[in-house]
C-alpha cells in the first residue's frame, strides 16, 4: 500500500516536514486533501498524525536520517524536540499574533516573545559556531529536516536580515539545507520577510489563509502530488 498524506487545513509544515523527509528516503507518498485540521499519514498499518510522528515513521522506513549510534540517535531526538518546542513554538508564539490568527495581550507580551525567540536562535546559534553544516555528525539526519522547517517560519514570515544577521551561523545553516534539491522541491525558492507582518494583519481570515496554504502544498511536486 502506498502511503498517503491528508494534508489538514491548518499549517502546511506538517505536510512539507512529512514530504521532504519522503524525498530524502526514496519513499512514495501521494499528497491529498483534507477537511480535518491536522494532517495524517495513512499507512498500511493504520493512521499516523503530528509531524514528527509522520516523518518518523517514514525516516525509519528507509534512508539514512538516523545514525546507527544510540547515543546520536539521541541527540537527534534532542535537537528535534529543541526545533518543535523552542524554535517553532517561539515563532509562533511571535508571529501568529501579527498575523491575526492568535491571540496577544499587548505589544510586550510580543517583544518578551521575541526575545524568547531570539535566545533559541542564540543556542542553535552556539552549537553551529564550529562551522558545522548538520545538528549531529557530518551529514543530514531527520533533525536538520525538522529544524529548517521550524525557521521557514521565521525567515519567510518576519526575520528580516538585518535580525538574523545577528546569528550568521544560522542562516549559513538554513540557506544550506533549503538550497538542496529535496527542500527546494516542496518549498520552491525561499525568499527572506523584508519587513514583519502588520499588526495584525487585516482582512484574512484563519481558514481562508490555510486553505491557501495547503493548496501550495499541493502544487509542490510532480503533476501526481507524490514523493517518490
Amino acid at each position: 500500500m502506498a502511503l498517503v498524506l491528508h494534508v489538514g487545513v491548518m499549517d502546511r509544515r506538517d505536510a512539507y516536514k512529512t514530504l521532504i523527509t519522503a524525498e530524502y528516503c526514496r519513499v512514495k507518498v501521494k499528497a491529498m486533501k483534507a477537511d480535518a485540521k491536522r494532517s495524517m499519514l495513512e499507512t498500511a498499518a493504520g493512521p499516523v498524525s503530528k509531524s514528527n510522528s509522520m516523518a518518523r515513521y517514514i525516516a525509519k522506513l528507509n534512508g539514512d536520517l538516523y545514525p546507527s549510534s544510540v547515543y546520536k540517535y539521541a541527540q537527534v531526538e534532542e535537537w528535534m524536540e529543541f526545533a518543535s518546542a523552542e524554535v517553532e513554538e517561539g515563532l509562533k508564539r511571535w508571529i501568529y499574533p501579527r498575523m491575526g490568527v492568535a491571540a496577544c495581550d499587548n505589544d510586550h507580551w510580543l517583544e518578551m516573545r521575541i526575545v524568547c525567540v531570539e535566545h533559541s536562535l542564540g543556542v542553535l546559534n552556539t552549537h553551529l559556531a564550529a562551522d558545522k553544516k548538520y545538528l549531529v555528525d557530518n551529514g543530514l539526519t531527520l533533525a536538520d529536516i525538522t529544524m529548517a522547517c521550524a525557521l521557514h517560519l521565521g525567515f519567510t514570515r518576519a526575520m528580516t536580515k538585518s535580525f538574523t544577521s545577528k546569528f550568521p551561523f544560522v542562516e549559513k545553516y538554513f540557506w544550506n539545507l533549503v538550497g538542496q534539491p529535496e527542500f527546494k522541491k516542496f518549498l520552491g525558492e525561499v525568499k527572506q520577510a523584508e519587513s514583519p507582518p502588520e499588526w495584525p494583519l487585516p482582512g484574512v481570515g484563519i481558514l481562508d489563509r490555510n486553505y491557501v496554504n495547503r493548496e501550495m502544498i499541493l502544487e509542490r511536486g510532480d503533476d501526481e502530488g507524490e514523493s517518490d
